[in-house]
């Protein structure tokens, strides 16, 4: 992830928000490093996050939240308290990439120098008569880019059908107009682990892993490895090479004759 706006891109259950939610309270309370990258930013009291997430309502961001620290369930178990340097815009909100929020994120971020504005999913808040599968898409795009401008962020997006399939997790994964990746400093995929079964590349959804990879400007292309628990953190387990390079293995092998 770099300064600027970056596109996370994944398929619906690879886990797209709780990496976000991960990266953010690592972020916030000044961990030196994530998934072993160095984690750089402002002094900590100076630094806060913002959450356009209409892709969930206000009970699902608790359950997001809760397990990485930025939300507390109170003594009497019913209330819960937001962490005080997040702010949150869920569901029920209504909150979309329109003028009006294009102002108030402005606003938030003239407050809040350097801060991070996560916005959960780029579907779910294109304003009306805005089609993701045509060039116009990448508007509200440009226009969050340069609302964060000073700050970082996270847009979090759906893969195309089949992108998984085809080992594609980065610039062109993404669903709608290639002018989306365009819009943006950087591009990261986040797709589940295939092996290859009956000579088909078959996904593994009971493996707790997934392939991270991030591409595009603004630094050299990293592929790893990566995993989450129930406590909510994410475990880096080094660099994706040696898993292609056994996927590669079982794809030559699978399509040898009998007499090969």
């Amino acid at each position: 992830f770099r300064h600027g706006l970056n596109l996370l891109v994944g398929q619906s259950g690879a886990g797209k928000s709780r990496l976000v939610a991960a990266l953010m309270a690592a972020w916030l309370r000044g961990d030196p490093t994530w998934l072993q990258r160095d984690l750089k930013g402002p002094p900590i009291a100076d630094r806060h996050a913002l959450i356009i997430g209409t892709d969930q309502g206000r009970e699902d961001w608790h359950q997001t939240l809760t397990p990485v620290g930025l939300c507390t369930v109170l003594a009497d178990g019913k209330a819960v308290q937001l962490h005080r340097r997040v702010t949150l815009y869920p569901m029920e909100s209504g909150a979309l990439l329109d003028a009006d929020t294009m102002r108030m994120i402005r606003r938030w971020v003239a407050e809040h120098p350097s801060g991070m504005v996560a916005v959960d999913s780029l579907a779910t808040c294109l304003p009306p008569g805005v089609d993701e599968d045509k060039a116009s898409a990448a508007g509200p795009v440009h226009a969050l880019q340069d609302a964060i401008s000073g700050g970082w962020g996270v847009l979090t997006h759906h893969t195309r059908k089949g992108a998984g399939k085809e080992g594609n997790l980065g610039v062109g994964a993404g669903r709608g107009s290639g002018a989306i990746d365009a819009a943006v400093s950087r591009v990261i995929g986040l797709g589940l682990i295939h092996k290859m079964e009956s000579g088909q590349s078959v996904p593994q959804e009971s493996d707790p892993r997934r392939e991270l990879l991030s591409t595009k400007r603004g630094g050299p292309t990293v592929h790893l490895i990566v995993s989450s628990d129930h406590s909510g953190a994410w475990d880096c387990h080094g660099s994706a090479d040696e898993m292609k390079r056994q996927q590669r293995q079982e794809r030559a092998r699978a399509n040898l004759t009998e007499e090969q």
